[in-house]
């Protein structure tokens, strides 16, 4: 095992926080179960089988996005019209890279609900009950996070404002972007499924990457820590 220091995800700001728990879920849900993770004072130490560098394979290369979907939302990437979301959501349909699988399965669910004849109609608590009850178990964690579908009426968890959103900013769109900045190789775009399309990888993200590569990174650099936790363990 090897602990390591996630100088980029402190407790505060509640971003940061989050970032932290993100890294551990995605790690000990798809590279090592046995992971754990703790602070250290201000730190986010992770132990796992990932040393540095393939930590950063890891989240650069291997892991699989969880689908961050919210149909039930006007301007989350399904209107007809264009639109930056849309464009994205395209992108992560037509990409080949089998680590989004899962979103595509996601999206085709969606599509296909959107097409029924009665979807305009449903409220919007009978469409997320429907988006509940029809999409892929890996779907629904967002969901789930985002969105409570109570006795009479729909709840919202304040951290993700009204249903994934505040106000206009829609926070699904946002979290493809990220993906489709780090994850989807511009050679895997089918131009077929996206045509006119830009590559998606941007060379912002791809020097971030390198520069994550090689030690050099000011923003979320790993640095390695002691090579055991603190003797009480995870905490």
């Amino acid at each position: 095992m090897t602990a390591l220091v996630l100088a980029g995800c402190r407790p505060e700001p509640l971003g940061s926080y989050l970032k932290a728990l993100g890294v551990f879920r995605l790690v000990a849900s798809q590279a090592d179960r046995t992971a754990t993770a703790w602070w250290d004072s201000d730190r986010s130490c992770l132990d796992s089988a990932l040393a540095r560098d393939d930590l950063v394979e890891f989240l650069v290369e291997s892991y699989q996005p969880t689908p961050v979907l919210s149909p039930w939302n006007k301007d989350a990437g399904f209107k007809e019209t264009s639109s930056t979301a849309t464009t994205t959501l395209l992108r992560i349909e037509a990409t080949e890279d089998p680590r989004f699988n899962a979103y595509r399965q996601a999206i085709l669910v969606v599509r296909q609900l959107r097409a029924r004849p009665d979807w305009q109609t449903l409220s919007k608590q009978d469409q997320v009950a429907l988006l509940r009850n029809s999409l892929p178990d890996a779907a629904l964690d967002w969901l789930s996070a985002s969105i409570v579908v109570g006795p009479e009426r729909l709840v919202y968890p304040a951290v993700l404002g009204t249903g994934g959103n505040f106000g206009r900013f829609e926070l699904s769109p946002t979290s493809w972007t990220a993906s489709c900045g780090f994850s989807i190789r511009a050679q895997r775009v089918a131009p077929r499924a996206a045509p006119g399309l830009s590559p998606p990888c941007s060379t912002k993200a791809r020097r971030a990457y390198e520069e994550m590569r090689r030690g050099s990174s000011t923003r979320g650099r790993l640095a390695v820590s002691a090579p055991q936790p603190p003797g009480k363990g995870p905490r």
